[in-house]
């Protein structure tokens, strides 16, 4: 994940600044000059995790350090993706902080704790844990506990989701339809790239599932994409950088129904998602309100 140590915009005010004011907006710019330098003496992800593991958690049996740069796909502001997995925990948690110049997010486990993490994860589509963990390197040393802990992780993402329902793929085409119905319409252009931004994901995540894959969100999306569909990740991002740097929505419009195409298209009409009974809940104001309507009418 991407991180910026303070959002500095010279000039953004021309009301005069309060002396505490000037003050923080120096200790912001002071921070990421320091930062800045930090990333050019900071250690190897490999080294910043062992040192992490000896000074702060030495009480975990293994620290998974996983994330882009691990992958050799990350950027300067970068973090690294810490999984600590401990004999047990009061409960599960996670916190971030500035170590030796990188960013860390870390996430505190135990065996039980990351068995019920990583099935939620899986329930929602998206194996996080696992994923980070499979690719991560191991601290202090690979053992025959974090080899376990890895091979089981592999089994999780090569065990693909099950197919997705007929009912589930009428609510993507769906919900999408709805955006693309919008998108059509006149609108002022912040309201159309609004409309796109929340297109996007609902496009990506709708191919990688009719496909059977996991799901992704955010920066991992077009990686995904290009990994399950080549032949139509391609157009995808043309269309979507065509709308983004010119505002026509042509390209775009045509993308989408491609992708739409071989599940029956756009849908409005004959749509229908029944929620479970059980969920509603007592109004004692309301239902008092409709029984004396009732009275009245009688």
């Amino acid at each position: 994940m991407k991180r910026s140590a303070a959002n500095f915009e010279p000039g953004a005010s021309s009301a005069p600044l309060s002396s505490g004011s000037r003050g923080r907006r120096a200790r912001g710019v002071l921070g990421i000059l320091e930062r800045m330098i930090a990333n050019s003496e900071r250690p190897s992800p490999q080294e910043a995790a062992l040192r992490l593991w000896s000074e702060r958690y030495r009480a975990a049996k293994v620290l998974f350090c996983g994330g882009s740069v691990v992958r050799g796909e990350g950027f300067p502001n970068s973090d690294l993706d810490v999984v600590l997995i401990f004999e047990k925990v009061e409960c599960a948690w996670r916190e971030s902080l500035w170590f030796e110049g990188w960013p860390v997010e870390v996430f505190g486990h135990d065996v039980e704790t990351l068995t019920y993490f990583t099935r939620q994860d899986v329930c929602g589509g998206r194996p996080s844990l696992a994923q980070m963990i499979v690719e991560a390197l191991v601290v202090p040393a690979a053992d025959a506990f974090s080899d376990g802990v890895q091979d089981w992780a592999r089994g999780i993402i090569a065990n693909p989701p099950a197919p997705p329902s007929a009912e589930a793929l009428a609510a993507a085409r769906y919900a999408i339809s709805d955006l693309v119905d919008d998108l059509r319409a006149d609108r002022a252009p912040e309201e159309l790239r609004a409309i796109v931004c929340q297109l996007y994901p609902l496009v990506c995540n709708f191919v990688l599932k009719a496909r059977g894959g996991w799901s992704g969100s955010g920066k991992t999306l077009p990686r995904m994409l290009e990994r399950a569909a080549p032949d139509l990740s391609g157009s995808l991002d043309r269309a979507f950088h065509s709308f983004f740097t010119t505002g026509e929505r042509g390209e775009l419009l045509a993308a989408v129904s491609a992708v739409l195409a071989p599940f029956g298209g756009e849908l409005f009409a004959g749509f229908r998602a029944d929620a479970p009974a059980t969920h509603r809940a007592p109004n004692p104001e309301l239902s008092a309100l409709l029984g004396s309507m009732r009275r009245t009418i009688a």
